[in-house]
C-alpha cells in the first residue's frame, strides 16, 4: 500500500508540474528560438555578405549574378528549414513559425527566378509573374517580421 501511495504521489506531482507550465515562458521560448534562427544564424551572415557584394557592384557577370542569387536562395532555405524544424509549444509560436516558413519559401522562389532571369530574358508574361512574386515575397517577409514584433510587444505587456 505504501508503494502504491508513492507511485500515486509521483504521478500527481508530474501532472502538477505539467499543468503549471507558464504560457508566457513557453511563448518567450518560442520567440527566442525563432529569433536565433532568423536573426542570429550563420546563414544570415552569409546572406549579408552576398548582398553587400551585389550592392557594391563587384558582381557584374550575369553567370556570377545568377550564382550569387542561387547562393542567397540556398542560405534562405537553410533558415526556412531551421524554423520549420522547431518544436514550438504555443499556438502563437506555431503561427509565427508558419508565417516565416511560407514567406521564406516565396522568397527562395524569388531568388531562384532572379538567378534564372540573370542569364535568360523573361517573356512579358514571365516578367509580370515575377513582379507579382516579388511583391508577395517582400510582403510576406514584412508581415512575418511585423508579427514577430507584435508577439514580442504582447510579451512585454504581460510583464
Amino acid at each position: 500500500m505504501k508503494r502504491f501511495y508513492q507511485i500515486f504521489t509521483f504521478i500527481f506531482a508530474a501532472f502538477a508540474i505539467v499543468a503549471c507550465s507558464d504560457p508566457k515562458a513557453d511563448l518567450q521560448a518560442d520567440v527566442t528560438a525563432i529569433e536565433q534562427i532568423t536573426e542570429q544564424g550563420e546563414s544570415l551572415k552569409n546572406i549579408q555578405n552576398l548582398q553587400a557584394q551585389l550592392a557594391s557592384g563587384q558582381i557584374t557577370n550575369p553567370a556570377d549574378l545568377a550564382s550569387t542569387f542561387t547562393q542567397i536562395g540556398t542560405e534562405y532555405t537553410k533558415i526556412k528549414d531551421g524554423v520549420a524544424a522547431l518544436k514550438l509549444k504555443t499556438t502563437e509560436g506555431k503561427n509565427l513559425q508558419n508565417k516565416f516558413v511560407s514567406s521564406i519559401t516565396k522568397f527562395v522562389e524569388l531568388m531562384t527566378q532572379t538567378a534564372h532571369y540573370s542569364t535568360n530574358q523573361p517573356t512579358p508574361e514571365q516578367a509580370e509573374a515575377f513582379g507579382k512574386l516579388q511583391q508577395e515575397a517582400i510582403k510576406g517577409l514584412d508581415e512575418a517580421s511585423q508579427l514577430l514584433v507584435s508577439v514580442k510587444q504582447q510579451l512585454s505587456e504581460k510583464k
